[in-house]
Parts: C-alpha cells; structure tokens; sequence
C-alpha cells in the first residue's frame, strides 16, 4: 500500500505485520498543511484496497525513523507505537 502515491497530502508511509496474526500496521507521515485526517485515509483504503491488504490499524505520526541511508527502522516504529491503540479497520 503507497498511500502517498494515491493521496495528495499523504507525505510518506510504512507498515509491518503483527506478530502471531495475518493482519498488519500502517504507519502514515502526513504533510504539515494537510487537511487528510485518519478516518479519510481508511475510508481510502477500504474502498480501494482488496480486503486482505487493508491493514488492521493506522497510526498518523510526525515522522518516521529512519537510518542515515534513509530506510525506515521498522522495529523502532514497533517499539514506539507498542503501546498506543489506534482504530481497528475491519
């Protein structure tokens, strides 16, 4: 899923699976004057999406981590975002 190529105000994304389920994460970077919210994005990508590639849960962030070549450091967003619940898609 590449929502940035899909949606205008969409910065930049990642997604991981969860352990011990078929289901995974998106992470979403949304550009400072965007008016995108949440809801939106999976509205999105319900409609678009075939239904197992829709992801489980979305989480909006400020900014990826990512390592000085630039790759997104998936197991720091793991880590960082372990505790925080966020809408399930269904």
């Amino acid at each position: 899923m590449h929502l940035e190529q899909l949606y205008l105000g969409c910065l930049a994304q990642a997604s991981y699976l969860i352990a011990d389920e078929a289901s995974g994460v998106a992470v979403v970077v949304l550009e400072p004057e965007s008016d995108l919210d949440q809801a939106t994005l999976i509205q999105h990508c319900v409609e678009r999406l075939a239904k197992f590639k829709v992801p489980a849960r979305m989480h909006v962030i400020d900014e990826l981590p990512r390592n000085a070549t630039g790759k997104v450091l998936k197991r720091e967003l793991r880590v960082m975002l372990a505790g925080e619940d966020s809408p399930a898609i269904s």
